[in-house]
This record gives C-alpha cells, structure tokens and sequence, in this order.
C-alpha cells in the first residue's frame, strides 16, 4: 500500500494517528472503528439537545466529543469548544445551532473519509 492513498488526508489531520501507529494498520484501523463507534452516539446527542435547547447536555456533549475529535483530527474540535462556552453562559442559542451544523457537517466528512481509510487499511491486511 501506498502511504500518500492512507495517511494523508485533506479533510481529516491524521496527525495523532501517523505518530502513534505508524505502519501498525490493525492498531490505527482499531482507533478509527473504536472513534466511528462512539462518536455517532454522541453527535446524535449533541444535535438532539441543540433542538431540545439543552444546554446542560449541549456542554457535556461538546466538551466528551471536542476530546476525541480533536485526537481524530477534524477541524470542528474549535466549534464544540466555542458551543461548550456558550452553553455553560446559556447564551447565543442561534450561534449555537450554527455550529452544530458545522459540527454535523464536518462529521459526516469525516466518516466518510475514515471509511475510505478503513476499506484501504483493511484490503492491505488481506
């Protein structure tokens, strides 16, 4: 396998994941299932306490998830820190629900890219 096709990326920063796994493709696919895994369960949360105007939930959501994307790369990690702000202040709901739109929308890149990565880590395995 080619490095450039898996380890670089334009829409996540694969960083974390070419420092800490290198060539160890069972380990960085492992991190990337584990991340797919849990982060739709949490991102499903946070959009559904965005329309519940949940700011309780909306600052627990951001603050779990601004972690592990910021581990996984993706560029909305700034945005759930600025909605956790906000949801500790119980302010600016419409910019709130701004940046959950970012935040979906940048997730949803983002598993689709994973997957990519997935299927190319994967068939080098075979």
């Amino acid at each position: 396998m080619s490095k450039n096709n898996v380890l670089n990326s334009d829409i996540v920063d694969l960083n974390f994941l070419n420092e800490n796994f290198g060539e160890d493709y069972s380990a960085y696919a492992q991190m990337i299932v584990f991340f797919l895994d849990q982060s739709e369960e949490k991102v499903q949360l946070l959009l559904e306490s965005v329309k519940n105007h949940d700011f309780d939930t909306i600052k627990s959501t951001a603050h779990f998830l601004k972690s592990s994307f910021g581990i996984m790369g993706l560029k909305c990690k700034d945005f759930l820190i600025e909605m956790e702000i906000l949801s500790i202040n119980k302010s600016d709901f419409d910019k709130i629900l701004h940046l959950s739109k970012l935040v979906e929308l940048d997730f949803t890149e983002s598993v689709i890219e994973y997957q990519r990565i997935l299927s190319i880590v994967s068939e080098d395995q075979k």
